[in-house]
């Protein structure tokens, strides 16, 4: 590749490195008009075992996250602070993070939900967030007082003191972006 730089150019090894920067940047771009990144779902559900008593050892701003959910070529987890974050306590606060990579920009909704047990006289609690490519830059994204701690326990834990969260995530778009 050396041999492409022209003699004028003082510094070869900067050259070479922009040079191979701006082939990777090309390639991922092709890769993702080619590879059908848009247009991706996940629905997932997330099932907490003996949520009460993790509850209650859990104080505020402790959390608890899940698994990791492929999305395309996206890996994102929900955390949940089940006693609140700082100046939220007494509320459950549900979040969709993505592992973040600050050269591809996203457009996509999120959208979660608790679902009462079989039995509960409570409604299902449901958030749902429109996540633009500006708002994408942040990895984070939720309610942090998505339900009052005492009503989870109190009205979506099954028999078995299970918690269970559904969620999806739906990639409309994305974006490479140059550094």
């Amino acid at each position: 590749m050396l041999q492409m730089i022209p003699k004028n150019i003082k510094n070869k090894t900067s050259f070479a490195n922009l040079l191979n920067q701006l082939m990777l940047i090309n390639f991922i771009e092709i890769s993702l008009q080619h590879n059908g990144l848009k247009d991706k779902k996940c629905e997932e559900k997330w099932t907490i075992k003996e949520y009460r008593k993790i509850s209650l050892e859990k104080t505020p701003s402790n959390f608890l996250k899940s698994n990791d959910y492929h999305v395309g070529s996206h890996i994102f987890n929900v955390k949940i602070y089940p006693n609140g974050e700082e100046k939220k306590e007494g509320n459950l606060g549900v979040y969709i993070v993505r592992n973040k990579n600050p050269r591809i920009l996203l457009k996509y909704d999120i959208s979660f939900s608790l679902i009462p047990p079989d039995g509960s006289k409570a409604k299902k609690v449901s958030e749902l967030c429109h996540i633009d490519f500006e708002k994408s830059k942040k990895n984070s994204w939720g309610a942090g007082k998505f339900a009052v701690s005492t009503n989870v326990l109190n009205d979506f834990l099954n028999d078995k003191g299970e918690l269970e969260i559904s969620f999806s995530i739906h990639i409309k778009d994305e974006k490479f972006v140059t550094l």
